[in-house]
């Protein structure tokens, strides 16, 4: 035990020299040119004499303690910060755009991407409106699954609708063809090919009032784009943020805490096509976004 605290005591005048008085110093030269049993005597000594001179309040036993908790807390923050960086590097690498994105750039100037857990995201911004990108993977009739490979596969967009910030709401519109995918428990069908899905913490009521403020022109609109998009588009809360965690959420707005709070209209399109075709797309989604900000938010008349 007492070799251990002669150890851990040189550790100061080894690291820091500079500490040391003249006395000390000498002590230490005359330590390292020492047999290896009075070496360790004299440096042990010469510590003492420098904790003391340090520390003259202390006792040999408060200062080793206090040197080790300085060490612990060095340790953990190197830890945090190694975490945090290695997090940083995965959850948002900056990548090039390709392909069909790239062309769409000279539409969107402002878009970006970023590779979060192994997956492609493209952010940027429409006349003040938040629009993300990413491309999901068609299984049958099943435009939901999570892209695992590039082959048959589509591009989701996401449209943010403004001042619907903290009003969750869960609609989703099928054509003709997709409606029996949602003949399942947890949705009500409001009309035909039209749903409302379970949103923990919102009552049915609440999202059929919701529902009750969408005029028959904007409802026709929701059903007519779904027809563009594969067979189906939703009015639902950024749920991105629960996939990917909000740091990363946020990244991709640009560090827009709003943004994460405001629903989204979600539509699909196929791979191929050009980028012409894809921002007429997104030009038809912005047209019912402006209508469902007329009508959705609580004091739409």
């Amino acid at each position: 035990m007492d070799e251990a605290r002669g150890i851990l005591v040189l550790i100061p005048a080894v690291f820091f020299p500079g500490l040391l008085g003249k006395t000390s110093v000498s002590a230490i030269s005359k330590a390292r040119s020492a047999p290896p049993v009075e070496a360790f005597e004299q440096s042990f000594d010469c510590n003492c004499s420098w904790n003391r001179q340090v520390f003259p309040s202390m006792t040999q036993e408060t200062a080793i303690i206090v040197l080790l908790t300085v060490v612990f807390f060095m340790l953990i923050g190197g830890v945090f910060l190694g975490i945090s960086l290695a997090r940083r590097t995965l959850d948002a690498r900056h990548s090039a755009l390709s392909g069909i994105m790239a062309d769409l750039k000279q539409h969107i100037p402002d878009l970006q991407s970023f590779i979060i857990a192994k997956r492609t995201y493209i952010s940027g911004s429409l006349n003040g409106r938040k629009i993300g990108f990413k491309y999901v993977q068609i299984t049958g009739n099943d435009w939901t699954s999570p892209m695992t490979e590039k082959g048959n596969r589509a591009l989701q967009i996401r449209l943010k609708i403004r001042e619907t910030e903290h009003d969750p709401f869960y609609l989703s519109v099928f054509t003709e063809s997709q409606s029996m995918l949602r003949s399942v428990g947890g949705w009500t069908e409001m009309d035909p090919g039209v749903y409302i899905g379970d949103l923990s913490g919102v009552s049915l009521d609440e999202q059929k009032n919701k529902y009750g403020r969408l005029s028959p022109v904007t409802r026709q609109a929701l059903m007519s784009l779904a027809q563009a998009s594969g067979g189906n588009v939703s009015v639902v809360p950024d749920w991105e943020v629960n996939m990917i965690g909000r740091d990363a959420a946020l990244r991709l707005w640009n560090q827009d805490g709003v943004a994460l709070t405001q629903l989204e209209l979600h539509s699909r399109v196929e791979e191929e096509g050009s980028a012409g075709d894809l921002y007429n797309h997104i030009l038809k989604m912005q047209r019912v976004v402006e209508m469902l900000e007329n009508e959705l938010p609580s004091g739409a008349v």
